[in-house]
């Protein structure tokens, strides 16, 4: 059976030359926004091997997110009771050197392991984000069985107490 695609993975177009290369967010980012974004955020993760996630909001976010360094394992998984996908986890490579980038859909959590030390991620996200809205899953969830590749180094106590899948 043929898994059905609810995450699209773009790769960034740049000029490239001799000092390095140059790329342009705007125009992708007005494609898949219906506005501007209402957030730009860093994350700066030191070690490889650390998770963060699996978070999303309880109102409708969409995010863009790329590796500006280094290299990450990239995990979303559907929250969306009325998808076909619902459940469903879906996970690509983001990789500073390809500059792909994932496009997280709204009622999906996102979370993501570092392949290594310094990786940095810039998100952009269509809503502002809400404390009280916050919601998230366990990465460790058995039924979701998520592959992480490397031996987990880091991950926040947060994380560590997210509800498995089944209790959202």
């Amino acid at each position: 059976m043929n898994k059905v695609k609810f995450v699209d993975v773009y790769k960034l177009p740049n000029f490239e030359d001799n000092r390095g290369s140059f790329s342009n967010w705007l125009p992708h980012v007005r494609g898949i926004f219906r506005s501007s974004p209402e957030q730009i955020n860093i994350s700066h993760n030191y070690n490889k091997g650390t998770i963060r996630g699996l978070h999303y909001q309880k109102l409708p976010e969409k995010k863009i997110v790329t590796c500006l360094n280094g290299k990450i394992f990239d995990v979303v998984v559907d929250c969306r009771v009325t998808s076909a996908t619902y459940g469903e986890v879906q996970f690509v490579t983001l990789d500073s050197k390809l500059q792909n980038y994932v496009v997280v859909p709204e009622g999906c959590a996102h979370g993501f392991q570092t392949i290594t030390d310094n990786a940095i991620l810039l998100y952009f996200h269509d809503t502002k984000f809400d404390k009280k809205g916050e919601l998230g899953i366990n990465a460790f969830d058995p039924i979701l069985q998520i592959p992480w590749p490397l031996q987990v180094s880091e991950v926040s106590e947060r994380d560590l107490n997210l509800p498995n899948f089944n209790l959202i």
